[in-house]
């Protein structure tokens, strides 16, 4: 997870993120400048905030192996342009192989209905760890079909 309380746009928050990416060895280096490229023009195109600040930014690319995600959490929000107009609070980049069309599709949506559960926005509300998100995330994802906990944040 990544405070990214000193970024207030979302182009440096993605960037951040994939950074962090890039420093876990969950993304090469050498793919770094290409995704972050695809992810901002992909932004361009329709903000991945999902409102309730929440946003998910995502793109499906043959450059990584395994799906990967990064979790970042800003208190002060982003501007994402999100379509409720609140700023983004909470941040989870999700990188998924290209091949795996449908099971991206699958975790979008899974990610989605877990950023309507009340709980998240009470636990968005009151400064929680990366601990906690992860915990609330797991146990939302085993109430609703396939496991996604193997998505590293």
């Amino acid at each position: 997870m990544l405070r990214l309380d000193s970024f207030n746009v979302y182009r440096q928050a993605i960037q951040a993120l994939l950074k962090l990416c890039t420093r876990q060895s969950l993304l090469s280096p050498l793919a770094f400048q290409s995704i972050l490229n695809k992810i901002l023009e992909r932004e361009e195109a329709g903000s991945s905030a999902i409102g309730s600040s929440i946003a998910i930014p995502h793109l499906r690319t043959p450059e990584v192996a395994e799906f990967t995600g990064t979790l970042g959490i800003s208190d002060s929000g982003i501007d994402f342009r999100a379509p409720d107009k609140i700023p983004v609070r909470l941040v989870l980049l999700l990188l998924s192989p290209q091949v795996a069309r449908h099971a991206h599709i699958e975790i979008l949506s899974r990610i989605a209905a877990f950023g309507r559960e009340k709980g998240l926005r009470f636990l968005l509300s009151h400064k929680p760890s990366s601990d906690k998100i992860y915990q609330l995330l797991i146990e939302s994802d085993t109430r609703s079909g396939p496991n996604v906990s193997h998505v590293s944040l």
